[in-house]
């Protein structure tokens, strides 16, 4: 039964690219067309219909997407908690330095 699906894989392609921070007017804007257009095809002829080709095609634009989300740097969601930053241990002398030294003897010598 040809394009029995409505629009099913349409929306789960925008749904991947919506979830990746990617859009059609970016660096992965061919990537973004060619997964919407491979949707729109399966759609359209039903999973019956459609080629082992496009089938492959689409997957493969999909492992594309999920590879190009992760190149994309992270953007904190601003209700997002961010960890507190550790603040840095007290150092502590643990020998006198010579300059040290130097100042006691002068201050026992006055």
């Amino acid at each position: 039964m040809a394009g029995s699906g409505g629009q099913k894989h349409l929306r789960a392609a925008n749904r991947s690219i919506k979830a990746a921070g990617l859009h059609e007017s970016g660096l992965d804007a061919a990537l973004v067309e060619f997964l919407r257009d491979s949707a729109r095809q399966i759609d359209r002829l039903g999973l019956d219909g459609v080629s082992a080709r496009l089938i492959s095609a689409y997957l493969s634009a999909q492992k594309d997407l999920g590879r190009a989300a992760a190149r994309k740097p992270r953007v904190i969601a601003p209700d997002e908690p961010v960890a507190a930053p550790v603040e840095a241990p007290k150092l502590r002398a643990v020998e006198e330095s010579p300059l040290e030294k130097l100042r006691k003897q002068k201050n026992r010598a006055s």
